[in-house]
């Protein structure tokens, strides 16, 4: 028998069929939601608790892509998010900042081994300060300096729900 995809790696095959990358700008959201919204209806995040795409080659801007595709067609029950091990930089943390603001039901991220710098971090840094429900994090092996790593410390402080963060 032929091994049949996990859900995610079907959805995110269904993204990239679509030609849907980056987070669309204002203008450019209806065009957006014409062109991927098939791709993200199809079942494919519904009742979705956990999503681990991680080792999947998957570069920045999909990575954006796939955070906003979660932010608007979630059901929110997602509860463990694992983009490990890809190539996210800026922009997905810029967009996982904008949905950390909101969601509510996510409590473990993790985003080691990617390509994270200081910039991306203090945008994630800012989101877990707003965020009362995320209780680990993990960002080791990603390009921190001491001072990002102080950052995203700083962020972590406000937050009441952090029980642990890795960022070795």
């Amino acid at each position: 028998p032929v091994a049949q995809p996990s859900p995610q790696l079907a959805m995110l095959e269904e993204l990239r069929k679509a030609q849907c990358s980056g987070v669309p700008s204002d203008e450019h959201v209806e065009e957006a939601f014409e062109k991927c919204y098939p791709a993200l209806t199809a079942g494919k995040f519904k009742g979705l608790k956990s999503l681990d795409i991680g080792r999947q080659g998957i570069e920045d801007a999909d990575g954006a892509t796939i955070i906003w595709a979660l932010a608007m067609y979630s059901d929110s029950e997602l509860v463990d998010l694992s983009l490990s091990r890809n190539n996210l930089g800026a922009k997905t943390a810029l967009a996982l900042s904008h949905f950390l603001r909101y969601n509510r039901t996510v409590t473990t991220i993790d985003l080691h081994d990617n390509s994270l710098d200081d910039n991306a971090v203090g945008a994630l840094s800012r989101a877990f300060a707003h965020n009362p429900v995320v209780e680990t994090v993990r960002l080791s092996d990603n390009k921190l300096t001491p001072a990002g790593a102080a950052t995203v410390v700083n962020g972590l402080i406000r937050n009441v729900s952090l029980r642990s963060i890795t960022m070795e």
